[in-house]
């Protein structure tokens, strides 16, 4: 419950700028920055608990161009600090990075130097090394993967100035990649988030042309999509996570207009019914923060990224209650649930689109 939040124990970098949100301030202690600014990056706890940071992007010099990284790092819960660790092959942001079952992890996809790209790659964790790992059917940014029960990861969609429509099936046994069934509607920057009967969730995003507000579900039974009904406002750029009882909530997200179509509206989906129910406003409007919502082990979720409000969403009382105020809002930032519990909140890029290479630890009460 949002009561055992203590607030960001250790933010990574004293005197930065965070408000402890009335709680003492030797709450705060020093550790280090990541190794380099980083947004649209990814975030992937590894089996013994420490977390692989790899790619984004940051402005360059003149303040206009992309920088793509190629570096990765480690997190050390146990030393709280980054360690580098070794280089992807391709420069990518805005890719995804899914832990298989046998402990390796798969970095798909995303916008390159030269545009979106299909590659893939595998990060072996006992030797640190990035292997290449062959080609996804088409080029993907801002897309989805989803691991599945039997081991698989389904990638869906994506796009740049144009949006795709169709899925794939990373196939975990072969590392090939196989056609599966394809969206109704082509979507970039949605959601999908795995259900309690294996089926995903596939929630709004941008067509090419109109924000949406339709869902699909994707069955792996049968390797097809279907019509999951709509959502109260069309949405991307939003966030979802699956809560414990089951129900899928929806958080946030923008319209057209973008930066100025911002929501504060949350929204929850149960899939059992097929039904959407408007949920309580969230305490600040927030976008570009797909992958900074985590459910903590009480059944709460943190609320981490989009804005410089760090919320916290009462399960039992259905209500947002602010934890902590950071010194600016930072989107694209990747938040993870540590082995002991804690939150680790990484990168993301202010308003000026200015990365950065702070972290957070959002901690609880024991």
């Amino acid at each position: 419950m949002h009561k055992e939040i203590v607030v960001l124990l250790d933010f990574l970098f004293l005197g930065a700028g965070l408000l402890s949100a009335g709680q003492d301030a030797d709450l705060l202690t020093a550790a280090h920055h990541m190794h380099e600014p980083r947004a649209s990056h990814t975030a992937t706890v590894l089996a013994g608990g420490r977390v692989l940071i790899t790619g984004g992007f940051r402005k360059g010099p003149d303040g206009y161009s992309q920088l793509y990284s190629r570096t990765a790092e480690l997190f050390d819960p146990r030393i709280r600090a980054f360690v580098l660790t070794g280089e992807t092959h391709t420069k990518r942001s805005g890719h995804t990075a899914t832990l298989l079952p046998g402990g390796k992890v798969l970095i798909a996809g995303g916008f390159t130097p030269e545009g979106l790209t299909a590659s893939m790659e595998l990060y072996d964790p006992a030797t640190g090394l990035f292997t290449r790992a062959g080609a996804m059917l088409a080029p993907r940014g801002g897309f989805t993967a989803t691991p599945l029960p039997n081991g698989n990861v389904l990638l869906v969609g994506g796009g740049d100035r144009v949006a795709t429509a169709s899925a794939e099936l990373f196939l975990t046994s072969s590392g090939l990649c196989a056609a599966t069934g394809s969206l109704s509607t082509p979507r970039v920057g949605h959601t999908a988030t795995l259900l309690p009967n294996g089926r995903v969730f596939m929630a709004g995003g941008w067509d090419g042309g109109c924000v949406l507000a339709s869902t699909e579900i994707y069955d792996p039974a049968t390797g097809t999509f279907s019509d999951a009904g709509s959502m109260h406002v069309p949405r991307y750029k939003h966030a979802t996570v699956l809560l414990s009882d089951g129900h899928v909530l929806i958080l946030g997200g923008s319209d057209e207009a973008d930066w100025r179509g911002q929501y504060r509206s949350s929204e929850v989906y149960d899939w059992r019914p097929g039904k959407f129910t408007a949920s309580v406003d969230l305490i600040s409007k927030r976008f570009k923060f797909p992958s900074a919502v985590i459910r903590l082990p009480g059944g709460d979720v943190a609320v981490c990224g989009g804005s410089r409000i760090i919320e916290v969403f009462d399960f039992l009382s259905k209500s947002y209650k602010a934890v902590a105020e950071l010194d600016r809002p930072y989107y694209y930032a990747a938040a993870v649930l540590l082995e002991g519990n804690g939150v680790l909140i990484t990168g993301g890029y202010d308003d000026k689109i200015a990365a950065t290479n702070r972290a957070w630890l959002l901690t609880q009460q024991r």
